[in-house]
C-alpha cells in the first residue's frame, strides 16, 4: 500500500512538473534536422520528432542528422542507429545491433566559417532567419580589406555601408527594415551579381530552447544557419563511427 501511495505521489509530481513547463519536450525527443537518401525522408521527415529511444533504420545512401538531448548527431546508413549502442529488439521482433557512432566533421574555425547560427554568410543565397525583435547578423570571412555593401529591398529602399577590415560580423542596417517574408538584394563590391535573400522573423522562444529554434530554421528553409547549428552543436558524448560501423544489421 505504501509503495502504491508513493507511486501515485510520484506520478502527481511528474504531472505537476510537466504542467509547470519545467520538463523540456526536447529532453525526451529527437528532432530530425536533415534527412536524405532513398528511404530516410519517407520515414523520418525533416522537422519530425521521435522519442529518444527510437531506433532509426537507414539503407545504403541514407543519412540522418538529429538534434538529441546532448546535441546533434550525424548518422549514415546502412544499419540501425540510436542514442544507445548495443543489441535491441524491434517492434516486429527482429533482433538488431544498434550503432550510436556518428560521422564527425572537423570543428569550425572562427573567422573562416560562421560559428553562431544567427550569423548569415553574405556569400549565401536563400532564406535568412532572425529572432523576433532582433536584426539579422551578417557574416563574412575575416579579411584584411574593407568592402562596400549595399542592401536593397524589393520595395526599392536601399542602403550602403562600409564593412571594416578584420571584422567578421555586422548588424543589418536600421535604414532597411526587416519584414517577415520580404525579399532583398545584397551586393558587395567586386561580386559578379547581388545575393538574393528572403528574411523570416521567427516566433518568440522562451528560454534556451534550441529545439524550437531549430524547428523554425527547418520550416523556414534557413539552410545556411541550420548548417551552422548542426556543425556547432555536436553531441560531445557521441562516439565517432569506425570504417566498418554503421553496416551492422540483424544479430546472428
Amino acid at each position: 500500500m505504501a509503495r502504491s501511495v508513493r507511486g501515485r505521489r510520484l506520478a502527481q509530481l511528474v504531472l505537476l512538473t510537466v504542467a509547470a513547463g519545467e520538463l523540456s519536450a526536447a529532453a525526451a525527443e529527437m528532432l530530425v534536422l536533415r534527412s536524405n537518401g532513398p528511404r530516410a525522408p519517407r520515414h523520418y521527415a525533416n522537422g519530425s520528432r521521435h522519442p529518444d529511444n527510437t531506433i532509426f533504420e537507414l539503407r545504403p545512401g541514407d543519412s540522418l542528422v538529429v538534434l538529441a538531448p546532448g546535441g546533434t548527431r550525424n548518422w549514415r546508413g546502412p544499419g540501425f542507429f540510436g542514442l544507445n549502442q548495443g543489441p535491441a529488439v524491434l517492434a516486429n521482433g527482429q533482433q538488431v545491433r544498434v550503432n550510436a557512432g556518428v560521422v564527425r566533421a572537423p570543428p569550425r574555425q572562427e573567422g573562416v566559417q560562421p560559428t553562431q547560427y544567427w550569423d548569415f554568410d553574405i556569400r549565401s543565397e536563400g532564406h535568412l532567419c532572425v529572432a523576433s525583435g532582433a536584426r539579422p547578423s551578417l557574416w563574412r570571412p575575416r579579411s584584411s580589406a574593407p568592402i562596400r555593401v549595399t542592401i536593397t529591398a524589393a520595395s526599392g529602399t536601399s542602403h550602403s555601408f562600409q564593412w571594416p577590415a578584420g571584422q567578421t560580423r555586422m548588424e543589418w542596417p536600421d535604414a532597411v527594415p526587416v519584414r517577415d517574408g520580404a525579399r532583398y538584394f545584397l551586393a558587395t563590391a567586386g561580386a559578379a551579381q547581388p545575393v538574393r535573400i528572403t528574411t523570416h522573423v521567427l516566433a518568440p522562444v522562451a528560454g534556451d530552447r534550441t529545439d524550437q529554434i531549430a524547428t523554425q530554421l527547418v520550416q523556414r528553409g534557413c539552410q545556411a544557419q541550420l548548417d551552422t547549428l548542426i556543425a556547432t552543436r555536436v553531441d560531445p558524448a557521441a562516439p565517432v563511427v569506425q570504417p566498418a560501423a554503421g553496416r551492422a544489421g540483424g544479430l546472428r
